[in-house]
């Protein structure tokens, strides 16, 4: 569990995730798996299932804090490999003793412990830089991604045909950057000016890459 630089007060936590840390470092230490709903954040702002169905049994592996907030790293098929949770968003969490998580070593045979680091770099990394106003026009069905990666603090207003106009505090820098490219065609940015033009030297130098 990688706690470096979590504040003491999120440590204590709010009590439905200090409630689920310590169920699953349970099911982590016992090796079995756990069953949850996980919620989302449509386009109106309502709190909805993620899945109405209901969420797979997930194999969990390891408890990270980053972007201020707790993430779940699990497993919930053979063949899905790896995937991450935010602790804030599970609901009505259940150990399911009677079923063994699946061994990341199933996942991947050799060099477990470091693919798992390389999926948390990839996927929930650090973002550090200056403080700016992001502002961005986000299409349909998308207002969740900005949700679930700068948490509740977005502010929505309607935007042209069906889309809408996000703003949020972020810091600018490679994180950013990693996350606008990996939203292309999802997400365009409004301001500020130091941002929209630092993310089209970008694009244009990764189009020099396949167009030489």
């Amino acid at each position: 569990l990688e706690l470096a630089n979590v504040p003491r007060e999120v440590k204590r936590g709010t009590p439905g995730v200090k409630l689920a840390i310590e169920q699953l470092l349970r099911a982590i230490a016992c090796g079995c798996k756990v069953r949850f709903r996980y919620v989302w954040t449509d386009d109106s702002g309502r709190e909805v299932p993620k899945h109405p169905e209901g969420t797979a049994p997930v194999s969990p592996y390891t408890l990270i804090w980053r972007r201020d907030r707790f993430f779940l790293i699990g497993n919930y098929a053979p063949d899905s490999g790896l995937s991450y949770y935010r602790l804030d968003r599970i609901r009505g969490l259940e150990l399911l003793p009677d079923e063994r998580a699946l061994p990341l070593e199933a996942i991947f045979p050799q060099n477990a412990g470091q693919k798992l680091r390389e999926f948390v770099a990839k996927n929930i990394y650090e973002r550090k830089g200056p403080e700016v106003r992001l502002g961005l026009r986000v299409a349909p069905g998308h207002a969740d991604d900005l949700r679930d990666s700068f948490g509740g603090d977005v502010r929505f207003l309607p935007g042209d045909g069906g889309s809408l106009e996000a703003f949020v505090t972020v810091t600018a820098g490679e994180g950013l950057y990693r996350w606008l490219l990996h939203h292309a065609g999802q997400v365009t940015v409004i301001k500020p000016e130091s941002v929209r033009t630092e993310f089209v030297r970008r694009l244009r130098a990764v189009l020099e890459d396949y167009t030489e």
